[in-house]
C-alpha cells in the first residue's frame, strides 16, 4: 500500500490491583476497511461503423476517454466453419455466434500499439484511450474490417470523464488524491 507506514500498539490496562503480568492480547486478524474503486461507467453494445473495405479505416467511440484495456471490440465477419473452429482453438468466446439482436459472428479483434507492426493476418485494432478513436490495418499490415453495414461493435467498454481544466488530477475523474483520507 505504498510507502506509509503505520504502527498498531496494544497496551494493557492495569487491573483493579494495578497487575499487567497476566496480560496476553491475542489478535485473530488485522482488516483494513478499503477497496480498490474507480470512478468509471460501463458502456455497452455501441454501434461503431461499417466497413466499406477501405484501409486504415478509423471509427469514433462516443463517449470518450476509455479506460486503458477494457474495450471489448467485435467484428461481423463471415465465417466457414473451419474458419471458425480455428479462431475458438485457445479461446471459445474469441467468436460469438448470433448475439441478441445481433446475428452472424462475433469476432473479437485485439488491441496492439500499432497495426502497422503486424502481419495482413492479424485482427488488430490501435486505440486512443483519450479521444475514443479506433484505427484498423491496411489489409498489408493488420486486417481491413470485412465489408459490411453495421459490421463494427464495441461490445463493452469502461469509460471516465475527463479531468476538469486546471485539475492536478493524473487519472480522469479521480478528485482524491491516493492514499489520501
Amino acid at each position: 500500500f505504498g510507502k506509509t507506514l503505520t504502527w498498531l500498539r496494544l497496551t494493557p490496562v492495569a487491573a483493579a490491583g494495578g497487575n499487567v503480568t497476566d496480560w496476553k492480547p491475542a489478535i485473530r486478524g488485522a482488516y483494513l476497511k478499503a477497496v480498490w474503486a474507480s470512478a468509471a461507467e460501463t458502456m455497452t453494445r455501441e454501434l461503431l461503423g461499417s466497413s466499406d473495405g477501405a484501409p486504415n479505416l478509423t471509427v469514433t467511440l462516443a463517449r470518450p476517454p476509455v479506460l486503458q484495456d477494457t474495450l471489448e471490440l467485435r467484428v461481423k465477419e463471415p465465417l466457414g466453419e473451419e474458419e471458425r473452429t480455428k479462431l475458438r482453438q485457445g479461446d471459445p468466446s474469441r467468436v460469438l455466434n448470433d448475439v441478441d439482436g445481433l446475428p452472424g459472428d462475433w469476432v473479437r479483434w485485439q488491441p496492439v500499439i500499432d497495426p502497422g507492426d503486424e502481419t495482413a493476418d492479424q485482427r488488430v485494432y490501435a486505440i486512443d484511450e483519450a479521444t475514443g478513436t479506433v484505427r484498423f490495418g491496411d489489409g498489408l499490415h493488420g486486417m481491413i474490417p470485412p465489408i459490411g453495414t453495421d459490421s463494427i461493435v464495441a461490445f463493452s467498454y469502461r469509460r471516465t470523464e475527463p479531468p476538469k481544466p486546471g485539475s492536478e488530477s493524473t487519472a480522469p475523474a479521480n478528485l482524491i488524491g491516493p492514499r489520501t483520507a
